[in-house]
């Protein structure tokens, strides 16, 4: 074995090959060895490999130790990032290393191929959250058994910011009760948002959008103020938006509600609407009824209502409740009393309460009731025309009927009409006289109803029979009659005041205990 001289030796009868001397693999990785058997006559050759294998013994060292990248915290996943990198002096498996994180990626925000060492971004960065993070990897060769790395790769990753936060308000809405008597330029309230972004894309601004509002803002501390002067009357409240911008291109904003509630503030006096009311009631009108109401309007809130005050009646005959409405409290007489004026003053419910400077004047008229009904003089007329003359007639009065009612104007006021539709094609009557017309010839007698009623709604009415008996030149039936002559106002058809004649006429088959007159109007 002479490649091996003095580091291998063989046993001469057993043929087993010691080792004498440390291997050293980096100074020889293999021997080439020939090994000879004799028996002293012949000689045998066996040729022998002895390769050398690598011991582990050497750990794997980081070059260069210490790794920094800055990279956008709006990187896409997967995305490469660097790549730390070992080497180890031992070959075959002994130097084949292995990477893995030691320290500072606890949430597994970065991935490590752990044979390449390629360090790759797993989940989405935040420069908010951590701007810079700092890991330790480690390594460790294959060998057996394994060692681990001497020293520490150091990686040092810094977070870009980006303007990927919108400015958000310490609170959703914003709310204030103001006195709607507060000056021009008093401060209202503050709202305050902030911006986790650094540097302008961290800056914010404010702003209220909507134009024709009483209130302005400060653009950099977020003080509102009041810019015109509040009425409550006008409007109770205002709901407007305010917005928070950032310093970032494209802008970034956040919003929030801001809600402005006026107090209201005793500066309206109570009105009425309208200041005059006309009131016509019969007497006899129930106690306890609404015979009116008045409208008075406060234009100040709820807490300054107004409430109703009665002054002007002394009697006592009347109240107004808080609503405006006016009760009867005692019977009226229109005999006693047929007009009253009430005057009602309204007073508010605020500090100091106000009173209305012009005050409601209700004036009542008490109306007579109508008691009576219309009565006829008669309840039967009878008129008497001779069939030769009847023609003579035509457009003259025939008759005048006359009723009375004992009511007072206007419910004794009295109108005449013709009850039967079918009588009015042949009479007209007067319907404020009584005076009954022929428009045309008759051909015979004829019987129908005239009645009376008053002029008040609803009317009441009452009627009386008209009979008009055509008559020829002779008698007709047994009657005792009697003739007396009179004069009177109608006129006959020559146009000259003639001679009314009053007839009794009596029939003889009537005894004396049942005898019954008719009296006739005679026109000749």
């Amino acid at each position: 074995m002479p490649a091996g001289k003095g580091i291998f030796m063989i046993n001469s009868t057993t043929g087993e090959i010691t080792l004498q001397k440390k291997l050293d693999r980096n100074k020889e990785k293999k021997y080439d060895l020939f090994v000879k058997a004799s028996d002293g006559k012949h000689d045998a050759y066996l040729p022998l490999r002895v390769d050398v294998l690598d011991v582990n013994n050497f750990p794997a060292v980081f070059k260069p130790q210490n790794y920094s990248v800055n990279i956008s915290e709006s990187l896409e996943l997967g995305m490469f990032l660097l790549q730390v990198s070992a080497d180890d002096m031992d070959s075959g498996m002994n130097r084949k290393i292995q990477y893995s994180f030691q320290n500072g990626n606890e949430n597994r925000t970065f991935h490590l191929d752990k044979e390449t060492g390629v360090i790759t971004l797993a989940k989405t960065l935040d420069y908010e959250d951590t701007s810079v993070h700092i890991l330790t990897v480690s390594a460790k060769d294959e060998g057996i058994p394994p060692l681990e790395s001497r020293n520490l790769a150091f990686v040092t990753i810094r977070v870009i910011d980006t303007n990927d936060n919108s400015p958000i308000f310490d609170l959703s809405s914003y709310s204030k009760l103001v006195p709607e008597n507060v000056k021009v330029g008093t401060k209202i309230l503050t709202v305050r948002a902030t911006d986790k972004d650094s540097g302008n894309y961290g800056t914010v601004k404010y702003t209220i959008p909507l134009s024709g509002l009483p209130f302005r803002i400060n653009s950099s501390t977020g003080e509102i103020f009041s810019s015109f002067a509040l009425d409550f009357e006008k409007q109770t409240a205002y709901n407007f938006i305010a917005v928070a911008i950032d310093g970032g291109k494209p802008h970034r904003k956040g919003f929030t509600i801001v809600n402005v509630t006026l107090e209201d503030v005793n500066d309206n006096l109570p009105i009425f609407q309208p200041s005059r009311y006309h009131i016509s009631i019969p007497e006899d009108t129930n106690v306890g009824s609404v015979i009116a109401k008045v409208t008075v309007s406060d234009n100040d809130g709820t807490q300054n209502n107004s409430m109703i005050l009665l002054t002007g009646d002394n009697r006592d005959t009347f109240k107004v409740l808080e609503d405006g409405s006016v009760v009867l409290l005692k019977t009226l007489d229109n005999l006693k009393h047929s007009r009253y004026n009430l005057t009602i003053n309204a007073t508010d419910t605020g500090q100091p309460a106000l009173v209305s400077s012009t005050p409601a004047i209700v004036f009542i008229s008490v109306l007579d009731v109508n008691n009576y009904f219309p009565q006829f003089t008669n309840s039967t007329y009878v008129v008497k025309i001779l069939q030769p003359k009847i023609k003579d007639f035509i457009g003259k009065a025939i008759l005048n009927v006359s009723a009375t009612d004992k009511d007072r104007a206007p419910d004794g006021t009295i109108e005449y009409f013709i009850l039967d539709d079918s009588e009015r094609e042949t009479f007209t009557m007067n319907p404020t006289s009584g005076e009954i017309v022929l428009k045309k010839i008759l051909g015979e007698s004829r019987e129908f109803y005239v009645c009376a009623r008053d002029t008040i709604k609803p009317s009441s009415y009452s009627c009386s029979q008209v009979v008009i008996k055509i008559e020829g030149t002779e008698q007709e039936g047994k009657w005792n009659w009697s003739l007396t002559q009179t004069r009177d106002s109608y006129a006959n058809p020559r146009q000259s005041r003639g001679f009314v004649y009053l007839l009794r006429i009596l029939p003889t088959t009537l005894n004396s205990q049942s005898e019954r007159a008719l009296y006739f109007f005679v026109l000749l």
